[in-house]
Formats: structure tokens, C-alpha cells, sequence
């Protein structure tokens, strides 16, 4: 394969995530008076926590009285499933400022509520729905807090991608000049698939290799590119200490201290904030730990870290796609936090 004469397709975000459709559950919303709020606050946070929505804000204003606050005491389950709805249209039920919901006894409710409800005074009750599960991004957040007030978080992993989106210019140059290194690589070498570890700062290999799978099913072309930086990384930051057996209950021998032998132990792997080029889609247990991205030519439906049943790191990925045809090349671009195999 001549890779400077491989054509490429204009890089898109692959979702990493399916867009999740609204689901509502059915909430015992009572009212209080206002002069309560803090102490009522205080008794629900141990009566009834609520540990699983922390999205929904436990409190607010009564949307029809100023005098009143009205409070999440719990979820009624016994109430049927919720009905999904479309994320994109904003819900058909009760708005977070609308007019009151269907009344309902408080002999309903558990009997640690039932007292709590008695003791602060509360004035009404009646059942509310709102979503039970936090938003994907604003738009959502924008539509299901009319149900009940939402508190905004952004994802611990960054907002995901639910939809395709072409990247700019400048990544489509990057990719494509790397992709064409790695695939020039594989070539060269007789085999399928090679990998590039490179530092995106400077856009530097740190590391190569081809696919050895052949000989050993533990040189994959990512594995053994990861091995190859991770002598790097030692060449250059050599151990202080000699290193030691992590089973050896002794420590390596010398009779000191395990936690201050490991402690001067210099572990080698691949630091964060780089990026891993393969020719062919890593496997779910070949992906290294601590790099941000991992871009691959051929995709794998079946095994990949990104197809297949498992779909493994979905929900924690950021992918570019460039698609292939005939005589044509594709990269993908995966970005996580963190690398977990689930084999």
C-alpha cells in the first residue's frame, strides 16, 4: 500500500453516547410553610435521602403561593412505569411552574414520612412527575426541569457526543499526516496493522510498532507500541531503586519496608495527553491506560473496543470517524478519561 496516495473522508465525531429519551418517575411533592425549610431540609436528609436523584433539587418554591415551599418526600413506585418521551420536545406533563397535580392521601406514604409530614406542618400533597435520570447536555436540562427543577452538572466525563460532527480543518490535516505514517508503518513491515504513539503538543512520535499478534497474541501492534514507550519512558527516567517482585511479601529481600521500596520505584507507561495511532481497530483488552485519544483505520464490528455487543468504553468516549470506501482509508478517534477492560 502506497499510504501518500490513500484518500481519506472528512473526519466525524462518532457518538459515544445513544441520545436517552426522557423517563419520568411519580414524586410525593408536599408543602410546607416557608418557616420550616431549613429543619425540614435536615429531617429529610435522614428520614428519606434520596441518594439516586441528586439531580432533582429537593426543594422549591410553591409555583402558586409564596408563602409555600414544596418538598420532594419520595418515590412513589407503585404508581406503573414511567412513559419515555422524546428528549427533543419539551413534556407533555405538569410544568415545574404549572398549576397543581393530582392530590393524594398521605397514608400513602411510608410512616416515617407520614410523622415528618404531620410534624412540620404540611399542608398538601399531591404527585408530580419529573425525570429520572440526570440530563445529557443543556438542551435536555432545558426541557425536563419544567417537570421538576433540575440542578445542572456537567458530566464527570465531559458532555457526550450524541450525534455525528465533522472536526475542523487543522484535526482533519493532523490526522490524516499521522494515519498515513502508521499505515506506511504496516506496510513496510509486511503485516496488517501498526501503531503510533505520538505527542500531540508537538506532534512527536513517542513510540511505534507493528502488529506481532502472528507470534505472540500479546504483541498486538497497540500493546507492543505501548511496551515500546514504556522502555522509552525508563530509558530516559531510570528507577532509583532496583525494582522489586509486587508479590514478594519481603519487599525484594532487603528486609525494609514495602511501602518505601515501592515507594522509589519508577513505573513506566503511557502518560496522558497522547494520542495512539492504529491501522486497525485495538481489541477491548488492548487499549492503554492514561492516553486521551486512540485513532484506528479499520474499524472491527465484532472485537473492536468500539463495536461489537460489548461496545466497550462507550460511555466515556469521544470518536472520530473517517469514513473508508473503495480505495479509500478510514481513522477513527476515541477520546476517554480512562481505560477499563471488561473481559
Amino acid at each position: 500500500m502506497d499510504a501518500q496516495h490513500v484518500e481519506f473522508e472528512t473526519a466525524v465525531l462518532v457518538p459515544s453516547q445513544r441520545e436517552i429519551d426522557l423517563e419520568t418517575i411519580t414524586l410525593a411533592v408536599a408543602a410546607f410553610p416557608n418557616k420550616v425549610g431549613n429543619l425540614l431540609m435536615k429531617a429529610l436528609g435522614a428520614v428519606a435521602p434520596l441518594t439516586e436523584l441528586k439531580h432533582l433539587k429537593r426543594v422549591r418554591k410553591a409555583p402558586d403561593d409564596g408563602t409555600l415551599l414544596e418538598a420532594i418526600l419520595c418515590v412513589l413506585i407503585d404508581d406503573g412505569a414511567s412513559e419515555p418521551a422524546p428528549a427533543s420536545s419539551t413534556p407533555d406533563s405538569t410544568p415545574a411552574d404549572g398549576p397543581s397535580g393530582d392530590s393524594t392521601d398521605a397514608r400513602r406514604l411510608p410512616i416515617p414520612l407520614q410523622t415528618l409530614y404531620n410534624q412540620y406542618g404540611g399542608i398538601r400533597l399531591r404527585l408530580l412527575p419529573a425525570a429520572a435520570a440526570p440530563p445529557q447536555n443543556r438542551q435536555q436540562w432545558a426541557a425536563w426541569t419544567q417537570l421538576w427543577p433540575i440542578t445542572w452538572r456537567i458530566p464527570e466525563n465531559g458532555t457526550p457526543v450524541t450525534e455525528e460532527a465533522p472536526v475542523d480543518a487543522c484535526m482533519q490535516r493532523y490526522f490524516e499526516h499521522l494515519m498515513r505514517a502508521a499505515l506506511q508503518l504496516a506496510s513496510g513491515s509486511g503485516v496488517d496493522n501498526a501503531a503510533i504513539i505520538v505527542d500531540p503538543a508537538v506532534q512527536v512520535p513517542v513510540a511505534e510498532a507493528a502488529d506481532n499478534s502472528a507470534v505472540h497474541p500479546l504483541q498486538h501492534a497497540v500493546m507492543a507500541a505501548v511496551q515500546a514507550a514504556s522502555e522509552r519512558d525508563l530509558a530516559q527516567w531510570p528507577a532509583e531503586r532496583a525494582s522489586v517482585d509486587p508479590y514478594d511479601r519481603n519487599g525484594g529481600g532487603d528486609g525494609g519496608d514495602l511501602s518505601d521500596v515501592m515507594a522509589g520505584r519508577s513505573v513506566a507507561g503511557v502518560e496522558g495527553g497522547t494520542d495512539l495511532q492504529s491501522a486497525s481497530s485495538p481489541g477491548q483488552g488492548v487499549l492503554p491506560h492514561g492516553r486521551d485519544r486512540v485513532i484506528y483505520c479499520q474499524p472491527d464490528a465484532v472485537f473492536g473496543a468500539l463495536g461489537g455487543c460489548r461496545r466497550l468504553h462507550a460511555c466515556c468516549s469521544e470518536i472520530v470517524n473517517l469514513g473508508q470506501g473503495s480505495g479509500k482509508a478510514s481513522a477513527s478517534l476515541l477520546t476517554f478519561r480512562r481505560s477499563q477492560s471488561l473481559d
